[in-house]
């Protein structure tokens, strides 16, 4: 009865592991990286804290490209330069 408790809580947790490798997966798609190429799955399954971890570890590429844009449309030289408007002589 002990040995097929055990089992049971090796199974669920694999399970979860799992569970919780493919949702590192889809965060490092969200994160803008191709979870294919790096692998996550495979780190999160096998080396499971040191997956997460560098999971979270990596950067935001969409972050850092919205960063971007912003920093070059409130940059002076993207300004449209307009001639200052005269006020009339009273």
């Amino acid at each position: 009865m002990i040995i097929f408790l055990i089992l049971v809580v090796i199974v669920i947790l694999i399970v979860i592991n799992m569970n919780m490798a493919a949702k590192m997966s889809v965060v490092v798609s969200q994160k803008g990286y191709n979870p294919d190429v790096l692998h996550i799955m495979a780190w999160c399954l096998w080396v499971p804290i040191f997956g997460y971890l560098y999971v979270i570890a990596l950067p935001d590429l969409r972050l850092r490209e919205q960063n971007k844009e912003i920093i070059d449309k409130l940059s002076p030289k993207a300004e449209i330069k307009e001639e200052p408007t005269r006020l009339p002589n009273p």
